[in-house]
């Protein structure tokens, strides 16, 4: 063989020792890699203990917003009978008082008192849903200013039992403003417990 195809077949041999693993650099790091089995201990703590700290901010936000959102529903569902109410008192002007049961009968009442026999307008038709207070008594008022308020107590949301309105009459019923305020307080006709 000649001198030089015997250089050419050495250098190519020791190319593929160095890629196989021969060269001692690539020696140490694929020994180096074969060692990493995983995270230490002090690691894994690491990663627990950030994971708690996480969970222990998030949990109760968390918490509170599904509460917030139930409370917001409640005042949404109020909203909702307010003006089906407005509607209905607008069809019915002669009509000043809806009391709904909480077995869901409905007693409507003018100016001399309850409506009774084939005049009794069905109040259900201006409502879609009843939401939270489904099963729940409430009463409507149309006031002097002709604006529609509600008057509610015992719904549950948030884990709180929201009451609509100061007293149950036209003067004390919660209107649409006093609703829509994120406030909870007596003034503003939605109080908690």
């Amino acid at each position: 063989m000649h001198k030089t195809s015997v250089r050419k077949c050495e250098k190519t041999k020791n190319k593929l020792n160095e890629i196989k693993g021969g060269n001692g650099m690539l020696k140490k790091m694929r020994k180096r890699l074969n060692n990493e089995k995983g995270l230490t201990l002090v690691e894994l703590l690491a990663v627990i203990v950030i994971l708690g700290i996480v969970a222990a901010i998030a949990v109760p936000s968390i918490g509170n917003i599904i509460n917030n959102s139930e409370i917001k529903a409640a005042k949404a569902d109020a909203l909702n009978i307010i003006n089906g109410g407005n509607l209905f008192f607008t069809e019915n002007p002669d009509i000043i008082k809806v009391v709904h049961a909480a077995d869901g009968t409905i007693t409507v009442y003018n100016a001399e008192g309850a409506v009774t026999g084939s005049k009794v307008p069905n109040f259900n038709e201006f409502i879609q849903s009843f939401g939270s207070f489904d099963g729940k008594a409430f009463n409507l008022y149309k006031n002097s200013d002709r604006q529609v308020g509600i008057y509610a107590t015992g719904i549950d949301a948030g884990g709180k039992t929201l009451k609509f309105g100061t007293t149950d009459d036209a003067a004390g019923a919660a209107l649409i403003d006093d609703i829509d305020s994120d406030s909870a307080d007596a003034d503003a006709g939605v109080t908690f417990s």
